[in-house]
């Protein structure tokens, strides 16, 4: 294990009891997993239950993709043929509005939408093809500069600007970009220049590699002060091999205010954390001996790897080869990381236990489109 001080690990230990206080402080409300079903449903789940409590009817027919916005009350879902994009509010699971791209002459496919701080104006990357009598004429693609209030578009663009091109997501409290490049960059939003940094780039020590952000924040974006992530950075002894570690960031100084090195990086997907941040679950294709996506081969069923870990030191809890139906993947947790959700293909939802022991299997009515969202409440 390794430390940038000891005033550094004395902040490190400070942050890590603050939150803790926080968490244990916090209201109990109830987490629930939201999911697309075909052909048309935005569906509420009860991990608690297992079943769908809510559901709405999308206005413009089958979705291409639904994103969590900046607040977590909304999501967006793209719709129409990617030509328009749905508001959904959380709460109420009702439509709260739609927005429409389509253009006399084209065929229009959302490719991205992205929020710009303030949550009044939007990003809306948009792919073109041109109708002509005779042939379609696929058109540069652009870059919509949207006023989500108004309903209109202000701005067309071949490119975002370059100061966030790249790695741009909005800062925690709403009012700036922060540019997760080769280091962290505070941007101011109307004039688009640097107002702050947090190197990220600079080796912590001789021969180590330089810090990547890893995963999503722990604080899931409700601490406006901080930043608490996963990362990564090469081993300067075994250079073909990954350490990892969590770091805090300081918003406020800004600065590299701690990071823990944990050792290795294990070799698996998308880690999915517990509502309280203290476990972690991932899973990786395939079992023992390899066999392909899934572990499938001619001899024996697809086959998956759960494997779980201890947040609060970086260990290995517990990893386990689990028979699986082909194209089904771990998809989500419950808040407490107890249940364990794998979708894929088709209408079935498995459920294995935190021992990563088979549960039962879900029916829902319809097809999933793979994804489910747990959202914090706010």
């Amino acid at each position: 294990m390794r430390r940038t001080s000891l005033v550094s690990s004395f902040l490190f230990a400070t942050a890590c009891a603050a939150a803790a206080i926080a968490q244990s402080s916090a209201p109990a409300e109830k987490e629930y997993l939201y999911f697309g079903m075909y052909p048309d449903q935005f569906c509420k789940f009860d991990p608690e239950t297992d079943a769908i409590v809510a559901q709405v009817k999308l206005k413009h027919g089958v979705s291409y993709g639904t994103d969590l916005m900046h607040d977590h009350r909304h999501v967006l879902t793209t719709t129409g043929q990617r030509a328009w994009v749905e508001i959904i509010d959380l709460a109420t699971m009702q439509l709260v509005d739609d927005h429409c791209f389509d253009e006399v002459g084209y065929i229009v496919r959302v490719d991205d939408v992205r929020e710009q701080p303030g949550g009044k104006r939007w990003f809306v990357r948009i792919d073109k093809v041109e109708k002509k009598p005779d042939q379609f004429v696929i058109a540069d693609s652009e870059w919509l500069d949207y006023d989500v209030e108004e309903h209109k578009v202000d701005k067309r663009m071949k490119e975002l600007p370059k100061a966030i091109r790249n790695g741009a997501r909005i800062s925690p409290d709403g009012k700036r970009w922060h540019v997760f490049g080769k280091d962290l960059t505070i941007v101011d939003p109307e004039s688009l220049e640097e107002t702050g940094k947090i190197e990220l780039s600079k080796p912590p020590y001789a021969g180590a590699g330089a810090f990547s952000v890893r995963g999503d924040d722990f604080f899931d974006g409700a601490n406006p002060d901080a930043y608490r992530f996963l990362y990564t950075m090469r081993d300067p002894v075994q250079k073909n091999r990954t350490l990892f570690g969590v770091m805090d960031l300081d918003l406020k100084e800004p600065k590299l205010a701690s990071y823990t090195e944990w050792g290795a990086l294990p070799r698996v997907g998308n880690w999915i954390y517990s509502r309280d941040h203290r476990t972690a679950v991932a899973s990786r294709w395939g079992g023992m001996g390899g066999g392909g996506r899934g572990g499938q081969d001619e001899y024996r069923d697809p086959q998956t790897t759960l494997v779980s870990f201890d947040l609060t030191n970086g260990k290995k809890l517990k990893e386990t080869v689990v028979d699986v139906r082909n194209g089904l993947g771990l998809a989500q947790t419950s808040s407490d990381a107890k249940k364990l959700y794998l979708t894929g293909r088709g209408d079935e939802i498995w459920v294995y236990d935190a021992d990563h022991k088979f549960v039962k299997k879900l029916t829902m009515p319809g097809d999933l489109d793979g994804r489910m969202m747990r959202v914090a409440p706010r």
